[in-house]
């Protein structure tokens, strides 16, 4: 555009008289702008990078290791019953335990991270509150071994085991997170609750305590989400409600000894060799599902990484043209001052100065732009503030290594200017 508009008497004569640098200040302003923007994006990037690598370290309160998932059908035509449909549980459970390198099973209605159901209960012995006043869990239905398939650590008392079936005494375990939130200055194994739900409301004790999993997300918000965990045995389940589970996808984690995609199929043939009209679905790695549960940050991350690594590339091309077609324009320039005495260092600092002005105001500039924008992500950072200092101040280092390397390569070989030719240069 300033081509297209120049005036050509103007030109010639500053041709004659060599460059002062003036004409080049919409350069100049571009390649700031360019800075700032480029600062921006790794910023941004930098923060959601630190943020993956913070929810990598979370410890989601089970141990999704060598363990995998997959859901169960039934038809409530062949299992009408709920004597029937603890069997088939049972005798799957048993077989998938006969396999080489199974090491435990359970059957369950939810998956951390993956499903939830929620419940409400009141205690036994307290004023029993309004519904709408009483407490909510997460509630699990499982079987004995689901400790063992999850890796839940158990704090106090015990999990269940075969006694607590449909013939014995209604039991139910709890997270630590429940029995400190219910009973802070007392034992909470002994007490009882009940769900007031026909069919349910017969108090169970609680005879366990096992550790809070992160069952909403590896960066779950505890202000907005139900908190307390319910477990109950499944084989305790009314016999009215196993009609809706058998129709419902019930869900089965297998722990193995080594890795699980490698049992994958003969979790398949086992479970369909049992009954081959059952529906066998959703099979999938518990790892997969920890890393599924922050896909959308490492989407973000991936974007802004790529965008950042564009943006740092054209900033390095833009100030290595800029100052490149600036030595270009004051090869004279070069060379009088080099006649005059100048030194090969004099004019690598001339060069270089300008562009680490260029440099310096951008990333100024984009500092304090990123305070703004990085504000926009809180949503997706974990473990790391918005304004990060760690984070800011590398970023601006980067930047600025990457403006001085572009800045050296035209400077250095301004340095090699032949002042009798710089002089015949025009």
């Amino acid at each position: 555009f300033r081509a297209s508009n120049a005036n050509i008497h103007d030109a010639l004569k500053e041709g004659v008289r060599g460059s002062t640098g003036k004409r080049h200040r919409m350069q100049d302003l571009l390649i700031v702008a360019e800075l700032g923007l480029a600062l921006v994006l790794l910023v941004c990037a930098g923060l959601t990078i630190r943020s993956i690598v913070s929810l990598r370290n979370v410890n989601p309160g089970f141990n999704p290791k060598n363990a995998l998932t997959y859901e169960v059908s039934l038809s409530t035509v062949s299992y009408p019953t709920g004597a029937s449909v603890r069997n088939y549980f049972r005798e799957l459970e048993r077989k998938l335990l006969s396999q080489p390198g199974v090491e435990a099973v359970s059957v369950g209605n939810d998956v951390p991270l993956r499903d939830d159901s929620e419940i409400w209960f009141y205690v036994v012995g307290r004023p029993i509150p309004p519904q709408e006043q009483m407490p909510w869990a997460v509630h699990y239905i499982v079987s004995p071994g689901y400790q063992e398939a999850m890796g839940l650590h158990l704090i106090q008392g015990k999990f269940f085991t075969a006694q607590d079936n449909e013939t014995g005494p209604l039991t139910a375990v709890i997270d630590d997170q429940m029995a400190r939130g219910l009973f802070p200055n007392e034992a909470a194994i002994g007490h009882s609750i009940v769900i007031p739900i026909p069919g349910f409301d017969q108090p169970r004790e609680i005879v366990g305590i096992v550790n809070h999993v992160k069952h909403w997300g590896l960066a779950q918000d505890a202000s907005n989400r139900i908190q307390y965990q319910l477990y109950m045995p499944f084989n305790q389940i009314p016999d009215k409600f196993f009609g809706e589970l058998a129709g419902q996808a019930m869900t089965m984690i297998v722990r193995t000894a080594s890795d699980p995609h490698a049992m994958m199929g003969a979790v398949r043939e086992t479970s369909q060799a049992l009954d081959k009209n059952q529906a066998v679905f959703g099979l999938k790695i518990m790892e997969d599902i920890v890393q599924d549960s922050f896909a959308g940050q490492r989407f973000a991350t991936l974007l802004l990484s790529a965008f950042a690594g564009v943006a740092l590339l054209l900033a390095a091309v833009g100030i290595y043209g800029v100052m490149s077609y600036l030595v270009s324009q004051r090869t004279q320039e070069m060379g009088i001052r080099m006649a005059l005495g100048a030194t090969r260092g004099n004019v690598l600092q001339l060069i270089l100065r300008h562009g680490g002005v260029l440099a310096a105001i951008g990333t100024g500039i984009g500092l304090v732009a990123s305070l703004g924008f990085t504000r926009l992500l809180a949503s997706l950072l974990f473990g790391v503030k918005a304004t990060d200092p760690i984070t800011f101040v590398g970023v601006a280092l980067l930047l600025l290594g990457v403006a001085f390397l572009a800045c050296y390569l035209p400077a250095r070989r301004a340095t090699r200017v032949d002042p009798m030719v710089a002089l015949r240069y025009e």
